[in-house]
């Protein structure tokens, strides 16, 4: 028995170091494959990495706080307030203001060329010389960005010039997108009438859960509720207004 354990734990043992070794060779092929193919040292590659993985954190934190704000980072009139946050009217007493994805996709690239900044700055990060950053968003199946952002860096004590960076996050927007899309269609039927079971209908077809909040003004607070696979432990939300003329 003592033999069969030892055994064992020798095999998990050499399978920990196949592993090793093998994350190791991975990650110098990938540096070695950057270089040939992008021309960049080692040090770029690895100022590279850390701008992207900002870039990433960044858009995932736009993500969600644009979802909690109807799609805006700098929100327009109309809009309510609930616990502290703005949330647009997509309805307001019969008048449809739109929900095009081109907006999403401006609002975000906007959000993140305003607050990278926040992410880069690190103690072994000194920037010493910027141009102002520059995002071009796609929100698909995938969310593709790109950032065009000069940077002159003194990292960990050397000298790294590099202006171009990319990253994806796994999100399905564009299912987010339609489902608003139906959902606001749905609404705009009849102005004066709420359709619980036709929103009940479009969250069953999407897999999607929802929930509302009315107010004593007419007001209805609809939020979308969503799983996905990014690094925040809480789901997605999306939430928007409707006020129809009850009043």
């Amino acid at each position: 028995m003592q033999i069969k354990k030892r055994g064992q734990a020798t095999a998990l043992a050499l399978l920990g170091i196949i592993i090793i070794i093998s994350l190791a060779f991975f990650i110098y092929s990938r540096t070695i494959l950057l270089q040939k193919q992008i021309g960049l040292s080692q040090k770029e590659i690895e100022v590279k990495d850390f701008i992207e993985a900002c870039l990433s954190k960044t858009a995932e934190e736009g993500l969600f706080f644009l979802g909690l704000q109807g799609g805006y980072y700098n929100i327009k009139k109309p809009y309510g307030e609930y616990s502290g946050i703005k949330v647009p009217y997509y309805f307001f007493r019969g008048i449809h203001y739109p929900t095009e994805i081109s907006i999403y996709r401006q609002e975000l690239s906007e959000y993140i060329e305003t607050n990278i900044e926040y992410c880069i700055k690190r103690k072994d990060v000194s920037i010493l010389k910027k141009g102002k950053p520059k995002v071009f968003t796609e929100l698909n199946e995938k969310i593709n960005l790109v950032l065009d952002y000069p940077l002159k860096i003194n990292f960990n004590r050397e000298m790294v010039k590099i202006e171009k960076f990319t990253s994806s996050l796994n999100f399905n927007f564009n299912e987010i997108s339609s489902y608003i899309n139906e959902v606001t269609q749905e609404l705009g039927k009849d102005i004066d009438y709420y359709p619980l079971g036709g929103i009940a209908n479009i969250a069953e077809k999407y897999k999607k859960r929802f929930e509302t909040i009315s107010f004593e003004d007419g007001s209805i607070l609809f939020t979308i509720i969503s799983s996905h696979n990014l690094s925040f432990k809480e789901p997605y939300v999306f939430a928007f207004m409707i006020k129809y003329n009850w009043s």
